[in-house]
């Protein structure tokens, strides 16, 4: 079998291969999520309210916040829909997610969370 990349060498050649991997299986996750994301988003439902003290503010003011994927739009319309009407919150914040019990960002590069200040 014929090398693609004549005058490289062969780690280099194999650096790329896994590079194109990672970005094929990064797109085919989104494409999939997203379909899934479209069949599902009438079915969406609140199990369980999440809510965190911040510990750094005075008074320890509280948030509400909801976890989702970054190929969730539909989820994502959901839960904003849920801050506003069931939780009062006039003004949700979209970020990164948040480690448990910490206020540092995850290490999971699509997870996003939406919050709001608790009234």
């Amino acid at each position: 079998m014929e090398r693609i990349f004549n005058k490289t060498p062969f780690e280099v050649e194999s650096l790329v291969y896994a590079i194109l991997f990672l970005i094929v299986l990064t797109i085919t996750i989104f494409v999939t999520g997203l379909i899934i994301d479209h069949f599902r988003k009438d079915k969406y439902k609140v199990n369980k309210v999440y809510y965190r003290t911040l510990s750094n503010n005075v008074g320890g003011g509280e948030e509400y916040y909801y976890r989702y994927w970054a190929w969730q739009p539909n989820k994502r319309k959901f839960y904003t829909r849920t801050l506003l009407e069931q939780h009062g919150i006039n003004r949700p914040y979209f970020r990164k997610a948040m480690q448990n019990k910490k206020l540092k960002k995850s290490v999971l590069p699509f997870r996003r969370e939406i919050y709001g200040k608790a009234q």
